[in-house]
C-alpha cells in the first residue's frame, strides 16, 4: 500500500485534473473533455438513484466527481489512500461534500451505510 500512496501523493502535484485524467496534457483540452463524458456517464449511471442518496467516490483522488454529486443533490463521501490528494479535495470541496482517507483495506463506514457507488 505505501507505493500506491506515494504514486498518488506525487500526482498530487500536477493539480486537480492532470492528477487522474492525462498526465501530459498541459493545456487541458484533452482532459476537459474527458472529464465532461465521465461527469454525463455517471450522472446516466445513477439516473435511477434518488438525489439525496449518500454515494461512496471511491478512489476519490482531489475530489471531482464527488463534487459534481454534491452539486446535482447526492450525499457523497470520498475516499482515498493519499492524504495528499485529499488535501486538495477539502479546499476545493462543497461544504457538504465529505473527504476520508482510506487505509486500502477497510472501509471507515459501517455495512450497507451508502446506497451506491462510483470510482473513476
Amino acid at each position: 500500500m505505501r507505493n500506491i500512496r506515494k504514486y498518488w501523493d506525487e500526482k498530487a502535484e500536477m493539480g486537480p485534473d492532470r492528477s487522474v485524467m492525462d498526465h501530459n496534457d498541459s493545456r487541458g483540452d484533452k482532459t476537459k473533455y474527458i472529464t465532461f463524458l465521465r461527469d454525463q456517464a455517471i450522472l446516466n449511471a445513477l439516473n435511477d438513484v434518488p438525489p439525496s442518496a449518500r454515494i461512496l467516490d471511491f478512489g476519490c483522488g482531489m475530489g471531482n466527481l464527488s463534487k459534481l454529486l454534491c452539486n446535482n443533490g447526492y450525499r457523497p463521501a470520498g475516499v482515498d489512500i493519499s492524504l495528499k490528494l485529499l488535501k486538495h479535495a477539502r479546499y476545493q470541496g462543497e461544504d457538504d461534500c465529505l473527504f476520508v482517507q482510506y487505509d486500502g483495506e477497510c472501509l471507515p463506514f459501517p455495512a450497507n451505510y451508502f446506497d451506491a457507488c462510483v470510482t473513476h
